[in-house]
């Protein structure tokens, strides 16, 4: 055998034995601080799971295609007011526009819903939502077992009857299909069960209902009294958003002509159904995709210390939170006047300690302990700010900095003295936090104004 053919064979055998070796270097050096090696195999878990989570998300939600029928044909109809656009329409204009359109293949409407379900054990309140009888053919679902509703089954006189989505039939009803055809108490009335949806439904303005009923109007209701219901709608061939606008804002006002006092100021909003859907989630899909990638490459830099690592994953939490923290679509004022003070103040304290602790750490040369520290900081402000701006999601999320930044600190202890770079990351993390906060509650406009008449 040549001495090539011999280097061709040693060549695997080599390398092998070198992966051998690195790995018992590898259980060595471990084996000797079992509390690091523990901390870091869990790190590297949660980023790893936190990843891969978040890959699937962002994949289902904003590459692939919602699960209905030619999706860029829906359409979600609101009904603008003086304080907004995305308000909701009443039974008596649902059923004018569902008449006079000339746009739409197909219109109906939808509205969440709460029920108390009678079990055997008792009561409990479930998710649900009522909708028309065309919902789901407007979709383009069909019910993975049994039958969708019948057109006029939404009438006072019809029977009530209910379709049960794919998850509450496997947990509540055993995925028995004998089901079909039985009885369901429904907030004290018997409702029928006709269907199952299929297993990939989702429809994401209802979060997830598990009982789905037809609406019943009541008779004796002036049907221009309440505005209870959203609006979903099929555009013909050919048709576009714009024309379909054109078309309901023609319609709305001869509704305001026949009934100035409930229509006086309304027009209708129309939006492409999977905008609606994705969009209010888009920047903090990419935002946690962004923090994603963060923690894959930042992962690489294992030597910058197990702190750099846990807070790449804290600020991912934190750009999720500045995402969510927005205006919300339905108020002027995302706040109540009375609060704004208690908010400068709180985004002041929060700056000055952000500030003040990132250059003392820094001149201090303990930069690795400036992301946590301000991740405990931003945090800690979360939670009276979740208060004053009516979001109770942000507690969580809190927390969850908070708990981060704890863990960071004391990881990053073992290599304190060295100044690394992440005490910049921290305050520019802090800074978008307090930003979208000064955005959130109308400060930076306040600003503008008071500078502006100067």
């Amino acid at each position: 055998m040549s001495s090539k053919q011999t280097q061709r064979c040693s060549a695997p055998l080599s390398f092998l034995a070198t992966i051998r070796q690195d790995l018992r270097f590898a259980a060595r050096q471990l084996g000797k601080s079992p509390g690091f090696a523990i901390t870091a195999i869990l790190v590297f878990a949660l980023g790893i799971g936190a990843s891969t989570a978040i890959f699937a998300f962002v994949d289902a939600a904003l590459v692939k295609p919602l699960p209905y029928r030619e999706p860029s044909r829906l359409v979600a109809l609101f009904e603008r007011i003086p304080v907004g656009d995305r308000y909701h329409l009443s039974y008596g204009d649902y059923l004018d526009w569902k008449r006079q359109n000339r746009s739409f293949t197909s219109l109906n409407v939808y509205r969440p819903d709460r029920f108390t379900l009678k079990t055997i054990s008792g009561v409990e309140e479930v998710s649900g939502a009522q909708v028309s009888d065309g919902f789901f053919r407007t979709l383009g679902v069909v019910p993975f077992i049994g039958r969708d509703f019948r057109s006029g089954e939404d009438l006072p006189s019809a029977q009530q009857t209910v379709i049960l989505s794919y998850v509450t039939w496997q947990k509540r009803f055993a995925a028995n299909r004998n089901v079909l055809g039985k009885p369901v108490t429904l907030d004290g009335d018997s409702f029928l069960i006709i269907g199952v949806l299929p297993p990939g439904f989702h429809f994401a303005p209802v979060n997830a209902a598990g009982f789905w009923t037809t609406l019943h109007w009541p008779q004796n209701l002036d049907p221009r009294t309440a505005h209870p219901y959203y609006g979903v709608a099929r555009l013909k061939q050919g048709a576009s958003i714009a024309t379909a606008h054109a078309d309901l804002t023609s319609i709305a006002r001869q509704i305001a002509v026949a009934y100035p006092a409930s229509n006086r100021d309304r027009s209708p909003t129309v939006l492409s159904l999977p905008d609606v859907i994705v969009g209010d989630i888009r920047p903090t899909l990419v935002a946690l995709l962004g923090g994603a990638v963060w923690w894959a490459v930042g992962s690489h830099a294992f030597p910058a210390g197990l702190g750099t690592l846990v807070l790449a994953f804290g600020l991912l939490v934190l750009a999720g939170l500045v995402s969510a923290v927005r205006r919300r679509p339905d108020a002027r004022s995302p706040v109540p006047a009375e609060a704004r003070g208690q908010l400068r103040r709180l985004v002041g304290f929060g700056a000055v300690l952000v500030v003040g602790a990132v250059l003392a750490l820094g001149a201090l040369r303990y930069g690795e302990l400036a992301t946590p520290v301000v991740c405990m900081i931003v945090g800690g402000c979360l939670v009276p700010a979740a208060a004053l701006l009516d979001r109770r999601g942000c507690l969580p999320l809190g927390a969850a900095l908070m708990v981060l930044g704890a863990c960071g600190a004391v990881l990053a202890l073992r290599s304190v003295g060295q100044l690394y770079p992440t005490g910049l990351v921290g305050l520019g993390a802090g800074a978008l936090f307090l930003a979208a906060v000064a955005v959130e509650v109308g400060l930076h406009h306040e600003l503008r104004t008071k500078i502006g008449s100067r």
